[in-house]
């Protein structure tokens, strides 16, 4: 990694956690997909689907095996809260 990318990235450090919790947040309303979590969050699909995968990847989120149509409508996952999301959030 440059030592610019490496600049980009701690730059963001604090503002990646602060997304991984607003998707957390949208989540505890409904189950979602990334395209309705970037019209709501007006997050770049880049930078949702990045914070998607982290937060499937650390179990807070899981494929729920269900699709819906995007804005474009092509089929997307839709994401469910796990308990560790939930409790992530300290949420009962």
């Amino acid at each position: 990694m440059s030592d610019t990318s490496k600049a980009a990235l701690k730059s963001m450090r604090p503002y990646i956690t602060g997304m991984r919790w607003k998707i957390l947040g949208m989540m505890l309303i409904c189950d979602s997909t990334c395209d309705e979590i970037e019209e709501w969050a007006g997050m770049r699909h880049q930078t949702a689907s990045a914070r998607i995968c982290e937060l499937r990847d650390r179990q807070y989120i899981t494929d729920t095996g269900k699709r819906r149509k995007t804005r474009t409508g092509r089929n997307a996952a839709i994401y469910r809260l796990t308990r560790k999301g939930l409790d992530a959030l300290s949420i009962d």
